[in-house]
């Protein structure tokens, strides 16, 4: 039965619903994308992103395009919980249920760097902000928790302007 009240209090298709959000969430953390050379600040400031718009990058790569580029904008697109914990310096928080909603008021030419905790909700919103014409939208590659792993210090930004 698809549809329906079960003995668990739910419907199963509520229930489904909700795994299958869950499912488009952790869809990038099981990418079979290759992990790019580490760059060099000169190198990431040419990246081109690809056909679609998006990409994957690793925290050394994200480091030197975020320093090489002041008018990339980082969204974290964790809950404010976890944004509260700790982000990286000068993120803008945009929920992921926010971000899939269209809730991200950019001109589709702002590039991009999304974040989360491990790299899965941020590649399921980068997929969907490129089919949404974005042009330049990059994930971070295992997230927060591969940057803190990684111990890549935080970027040395200039403001944009």
């Amino acid at each position: 039965m698809i549809a329906g009240n079960d003995s668990g209090g739910g419907s199963v298709t509520r229930r489904w619903k909700t795994g299958f959000l869950v499912g488009v969430a952790l869809l990038g953390c099981f990418s079979a994308e290759a992990a790019l050379p580490v760059a060099t600040a000169a190198q990431m400031a040419k990246l081109p992103p690809r056909a679609n718009g998006f990409l994957t990058i690793t925290p050394l790569e994200a480091k030197a395009l975020l320093e090489a580029r002041s008018e990339v904008v980082i969204i974290d697109v964790r809950s404010l919980e976890e944004f509260r914990e700790g982000a990286l310096p000068d993120s803008v928080l945009v929920p992921f249920f926010d971000a899939m909603s269209g809730k991200i008021l950019l001109p589709k030419d702002t590039p991009l760097l999304l974040v989360c905790a491990v790299g899965g909700r941020s590649m399921a919103v980068g997929r969907y902000l490129a089919m949404q014409g974005f042009q330049e939208v990059y994930n971070l590659k295992g997230g927060l928790d591969a940057w803190l792993e990684q111990r890549v210090p935080f970027p040395s930004r200039k403001k944009a302007g």
